[in-house]
């Protein structure tokens, strides 16, 4: 596999995308949902692999102690209004969130109190590459699970 050339080919995306308007949106809905879900899998994975447990850097140590950030990685999935698109949130949390962001940026470390600075931590990107790397196998996940949604469910209009 590695070092071949992938084609995808999209053809009658029209005809799927009047099939999708003219049908109940609770199929819709459970379509997106499922292929949203599809694709976050995909992106969360990547993320959860590139989450690191602890970083040391020259200027001090920003410790996740016991893999607290990757325990907090989480995917959550939500539909637009009229049921016609939505998203995927992959994130750490309230908890974990602020230390995801500056691990991913990178701070300043400062005194209690005064707030002096003392020093400064370099980022260390994780959550871009994650989704980088994840894009077009999420895209693959996200058709691959509307089509078979759309394959059950009107299986006369799908052929």
């Amino acid at each position: 596999m590695a070092g071949e050339l992938i084609q995808v080919n999209v053809v009658g995306i029209q005809d799927v995308q009047r099939m999708l308007r003219e049908a109940p949106k609770n199929i819709v809905a459970r379509g997106f949902i499922k292929a949203l879900d599809a694709a976050g899998t995909v992106i969360l994975e990547e993320v959860d692999m590139r989450t690191p447990i602890r970083l040391a850097t020259d200027t001090g140590d920003i410790v996740v102690e016991g893999g607290d950030l990757k325990a907090a990685i989480m995917k959550e999935v939500q539909l637009d209004a009229n049921y016609r698109g939505g998203f995927v949130n992959i994130g750490f949390g309230k908890e974990q969130g602020h230390i995801a962001l500056w691990v991913e940026y990178g701070h300043r470390l400062v005194t209690r109190g005064r707030h002096r600075q003392i020093g400064t931590v370099a980022p260390h990107p994780f959550m871009r590459p994650g989704l980088d790397a994840a894009y077009d196998r999420a895209i693959e996940a996200f058709a691959r699970s509307l089509a078979a949604t759309i394959m059950q469910d009107f299986p006369q209009e799908a052929r």
